[in-house]
């Protein structure tokens, strides 16, 4: 028996199309898990259904052989949080930052900072979590690394910011690691229980950044006469549309395309594919 219309509406409207694991905005990747398998006597009722995304979902099925797989209850607990956090507001629709846009926004944090003859240098570490809590708009929340079998951690760490883990490249000495220390000692965040935020002055700091950086959009195209797919990188947002594209291939321009939107941090001519080279340039 399959999951009833209603019910799937029910559970996906409830998480915003959010994933209940890593808590990101997937409307198109996520699927309605059955916490309690079928084989294991599970129902498609309401309680026993969470939406997750296919990465997930393909973990939970996974069977570790060196750390704690997923249980029913944490499942539970997981899709209870996600509801609520939508419920108040606090997981808006919105699209987690890839790590290439991070380190775009790292970069050009560490530019404006190292220019800023006021402030000490920060190290490349303190400035990408500085630009990690601006980007993702989250506190720190430090984890212990567990210890497994007789190798004890209990000097390493875990800091999560969002959607976003980083291991701290310097062991930890004391509470926080060299990094989160740096942060501290300026006063650039602070110590709230469990998390760390970032402060008024740490907001001042970056609030430059954020108005300068520049931005651009990307538009993926597909001709829907030959096929082909190009990519137009553009300042103008809201320029390029079916109405007014050429496509380079075959030459039609009967608004026959497809057309895919993302703003994108940085600079266009530094967003080139992979790995190429210059392929051509314009002869005399």
């Amino acid at each position: 028996m399959t999951i009833s219309d209603e019910i799937a509406s029910e559970v996906l409207s409830k998480s915003a199309r959010h994933c209940c694991v890593c808590r990101n905005f997937l409307p198109l990747k996520i699927q309605v898990h059955h916490i309690r398998e079928q084989s294991d006597g599970g129902t498609n009722d309401f309680d026993n259904l969470m939406p997750i995304c296919i990465q997930c979902h393909s973990d939970i099925h996974t069977i570790p052989h060196m750390t704690r797989k997923f249980t029913e209850k944490e499942l539970k607990k997981c899709r209870d949080n996600v509801y609520d956090m939508v419920a108040c507001g606090k997981l808006p629709a919105t699209k987690p930052m890839t790590r290439n846009e991070l380190e775009v926004v790292s970069s050009l944090l560490a530019y404006t900072l190292r220019n800023n003859k006021d402030e000490d240098n920060l190290s490349d570490e303190a400035i990408e979590l500085l630009s990690i809590m601006l980007c993702e708009r989250s506190p720190i929340f430090i984890s212990k690394v567990p210890t497994i079998g007789e190798i004890s951690n209990s000097d390493l760490c875990v800091l999560s910011i969002g959607s976003q883990q980083l291991f701290p490249k310097e062991r930890q000495v004391g509470q926080y690691p060299k990094s989160i220390i740096e942060l501290l000692a300026r006063g650039l965040i602070q110590s709230k229980g469990n998390e760390l935020e970032i402060t008024e002055k740490g907001e001042k700091l970056v609030s430059k950044l954020v108005q300068t950086t520049a931005t651009y959009t990307q538009k993926k195209v597909k001709c829907l006469k030959c096929g082909l797919h190009f990519i137009i990188c553009t300042w103008e947002r809201d320029r390029h549309d079916s109405s007014s594209i050429h496509c380079p291939e075959c030459g039609q321009n009967e608004s026959l395309f497809l057309v895919w939107t993302q703003q994108k941090f940085g600079f266009i001519f530094q967003d080139v594919p992979g790995k190429s080279t210059v392929y051509d340039v314009p002869r005399k």
